[in-house]
C-alpha cells in the first residue's frame, strides 16, 4: 500500500529545497515530491498479464472500455504473487491508476492549502509536472519573479517558445494573472517534454547561464553549484554560498519547530535579503 502524502512532509520540503525563495532572496525553487504521480512510464504488459489487469480493472469498478493508462498500470501490477480468493483469483486491490488519481489529489489539496497560507506573505505554491517519480513543485514570488522576467532577451526567448509577452504597463493585479498564463504555458511546456531548458528563467538563473546551457548543450562551463555557469563564476559562487546560507538557516528554524509561514512571515517584518 502506497504511503499517504501529509502536510508535514509537503511542508519539510519546502523549507529545506525552497530557503531562498521563503527569504526572499531568490524568486523561486523547484523540487520533485517523491511518489507516483503518474502512470505515463509504466512498460506495456504482455498478453497474459493484460487479460490479467482487465479482471482486476472489473474488480475494482473501473469503467469500460479500459484506457491504456489503466490497463498499463493494472498489468504492471499484477507482477507480484497475491493470495487468491473465490471469485477473481487474486486479492481485491485499488486500481493503480485509480491510486495514482487519488494521490495527484492529495498532494493537490495539500498544495493549494499551503499556497493559501503563504499567499499573504507573498509566496505562491504549485505543482508544474506529474510524473511517474515524483510531483514537480514550483515554490515562487511573483513580484521578483515578474521582475526577473522582464529583462528582454528573457522575454525574447520565452515569445519565441509561445509564452505570452510581458506588458510593462500592467498594474499589480494584472501581473499576477500574466503570470498564471506564464506558468500555465510551462506546465504545457513540462507536459511536452521532460525538463524545458527555460525553466532556468523562471528558476531566477541569469539570462547567460540559461542561454549558455541551451548554446553549449550543457558542456563548457565556468562553474558548476546551484547550476551550470557560463557568466561570472564568482560572483556565482558568493550568490550559492548565499542560497547555502539560506537553506541552513530553515532547516534549523524548522527543527525549532517554525513552519513555512512562520519563516516567510518572518522575512516579510525583518526585510528581504537578510540570509
Amino acid at each position: 500500500m502506497m504511503k499517504q502524502v501529509t502536510d508535514e512532509e509537503l511542508e519539510d520540503s519546502v523549507v529545506r529545497m525552497c530557503a531562498p525563495t521563503l527569504l526572499g532572496v531568490k524568486p523561486a525553487n523547484m523540487f520533485t515530491f517523491s511518489g507516483r504521480f503518474s502512470d505515463d512510464e509504466v512498460q506495456a504488459p504482455s498478453a497474459n498479464a493484460f487479460e490479467d489487469a482487465r479482471v482486476w480493472c472489473r474488480a475494482a469498478g473501473c469503467e469500460e472500455p479500459f484506457n491504456q493508462a489503466c490497463a498499463d498500470g493494472c498489468a504492471g501490477s499484477w507482477s507480484q504473487p497475491r493470495a487468491a480468493d473465490g471469485e477473481h483469483g487474486y486479492v481485491d486491490q485499488p486500481c493503480p491508476c485509480t491510486v495514482t488519481e487519488q494521490r495527484r489529489e492529495e498532494l493537490g489539496l495539500l498544495v493549494s492549502g499551503l499556497d493559501r497560507e503563504l499567499g499573504p506573505y507573498g509566496v505562491r505554491v504549485r505543482v508544474i509536472a506529474w510524473r511517474a517519480f515524483g510531483a514537480i513543485v514550483l515554490a515562487y514570488r511573483p513580484n521578483l519573479l515578474v521582475s526577473h522576467l522582464r529583462d528582454a532577451r528573457t522575454a525574447a526567448v520565452l515569445a519565441s517558445l509561445g509564452y505570452p509577452v510581458l506588458n510593462s504597463a500592467l498594474t499589480a493585479g494584472m501581473r499576477e494573472t500574466f503570470l498564471d498564463a506564464l506558468l500555465a504555458h510551462l506546465a504545457r511546456r513540462f507536459a511536452a517534454e521532460k525538463l524545458p531548458h527555460e525553466i532556468g528563467f523562471f528558476l531566477g538563473y541569469p539570462y547567460e547561464d540559461v542561454e549558455g546551457f541551451v548554446r553549449h548543450r550543457g558542456r563548457k562551463f565556468r562553474f558548476c553549484g546551484c547550476w551550470k555557469v557560463y557568466g561570472d563564476p564568482r560572483a556565482a559562487a558568493k550568490l550559492f554560498a548565499r542560497y547555502r546560507r539560506c537553506t541552513r538557516r530553515c532547516v534549523r528554524l524548522r527543527r525549532s519547530g517554525s513552519t513555512a509561514v512562520d519563516i516567510a512571515a518572518g522575512c516579510r517584518y525583518r526585510g528581504r535579503g537578510g540570509a
